[in-house]
């Protein structure tokens, strides 16, 4: 007689002798088989990673954040929005500084020379109002003089003639 719930079109043969396999394994074996499942579990560990400290899942926003802004020269953003995000860290800002100082000193026309001076001029106006920190050894009266300069000439686009006009003021009540 042939059974019709037999699974995966097996015959009672195929099925006694897969059933007698089954029965020869006992649930808790010999010292090798627990010996095996130890190995299996470390196995099993050793492939997982470290859980993260609670303590640092507190930090890690903060410790992200900073290496986020001081990746943030390599992320490919334009010159001027790093200088004008109030959130730039300090350091991009001197670096910008620091290059328009050295596009300054490459440059082969007075033009070029007017536009890195411009360039080095709004990065230390960033500093300024973003971190009211001031990156450059010129006076304050020095300062507001240039950024006052920079806001008249016609060839500076709107956004940094705000930023140095808002520089310009702050250097003022600095003296």
């Amino acid at each position: 007689m042939k059974d019709k719930s037999i699974p995966a079109g097996l015959s009672s043969d195929q099925l006694a002798r897969l059933w007698s396999v089954g029965l020869d394994c006992t649930p808790e074996g010999g010292p090798a088989d627990r010996d095996q499942r130890r190995r299996d579990l470390l196995l099993d560990h050793l492939a997982c990673s470290l859980p993260p400290d609670p303590a640092l899942l507190e930090v890690l926003p903060q410790i992200l954040g900073r290496l986020c802004q001081k990746l943030r020269p390599f992320s490919g953003e334009s010159l001027r929005t790093l200088i004008l995000d109030p959130q730039s860290d300090l350091v991009v800002l001197e670096r910008i500084k620091d290059h328009a100082k050295d596009l300054g000193t490459r440059a082969g026309s007075d033009l070029e020379r007017e536009v890195a001076l411009a360039l080095y001029f709004a990065a230390i106006a960033a500093a300024l109002l973003a971190h009211g920190a001031k990156i450059s050894e010129h006076p304050w009266r020095q300062l507001e003089q240039s950024f006052r300069t920079l806001s008249q000439r016609p060839w500076i686009p709107a956004d940094l003639l705000q930023l140095f006009i808002k520089a310009a003021d702050c250097c003022r009540d600095k003296q």
